[in-house]
């Protein structure tokens, strides 16, 4: 529960902050995700057959100039549901399965707190953004098809968060990394392009 105060703290004071300018520009966001995951120990990497999940992410954002008056270097902080995870898929032909698909999904909560800044292009601004992000999981699913003559099994199971020896093969529900991204304001509508980089071993 300890993480849940932190994100909500982060989110009280970030928009308390902004409410204190009156520059403060409110949004909404929403776009298409593709999320992977790493997994290697001490005996080698078992990730290398995975692959891009799709998913998505919406939420809301908050933005505020560092300094009064000057809209070329702003701040801004979000909380947003998004999606995570990743797909690993394996042909076995001429073995016991033909073939298998596991998909994994994770649903987190998260506050990206970025640091932009926007230069003037004819009638557009392009802007860049970097910051970090802390996300909580709130839900977490595994879907796995594998084909075995013609038969298919495709079981679902929700899984628990955490890292403990009850759960020693699932994943952490705390995400911290970092943004870096860019793109184009035209108008009051933003378009771009994101990438986070997970520091958390999850």
């Amino acid at each position: 529960m300890k993480h849940w105060y932190r994100i909500l703290v982060i989110v009280i004071v970030g928009m308390g902050i902004t409410e204190l300018r009156a520059q403060t520009i409110y949004g909404v966001k929403a776009g298409f995700n593709l999320s992977n995951m790493l997994v290697k120990d001490n005996f080698g990497t078992s990730s290398e057959n995975f692959k891009m999940k799709p998913g998505y992410h919406m939420g809301v954002t908050a933005e505020m100039p560092f300094v009064e008056s000057n809209d070329k270097y702003t701040f801004e902080i979000g909380l947003l549901f998004t999606t995570k995870g990743f797909r690993s898929a394996k042909d076995f032909s001429n073995n016991s399965f033909d073939e298998t698909d596991i998909n994994t999904t994770a649903y987190y909560l998260e506050v990206p707190m970025t640091a932009k800044a926007y230069y003037q292009l004819d009638k557009v601004k392009i802007f860049g953004l970097f910051g970090p992000y802390l996300g909580r999981g709130v839900n977490r699913k595994a879907m796995a098809r594998a084909i075995y003559d013609n038969y298919i099994v495709d079981p679902e199971e929700e899984i628990k968060w955490g890292l403990d020896d009850e759960h020693a093969d699932h994943i952490g529900g705390l995400d911290l990394g970092l943004i870096i991204g860019g793109g184009v304001q035209i108008n009051a509508v933003e378009i771009g392009i994101n990438y986070g980089l997970g520091l958390e071993n999850v």
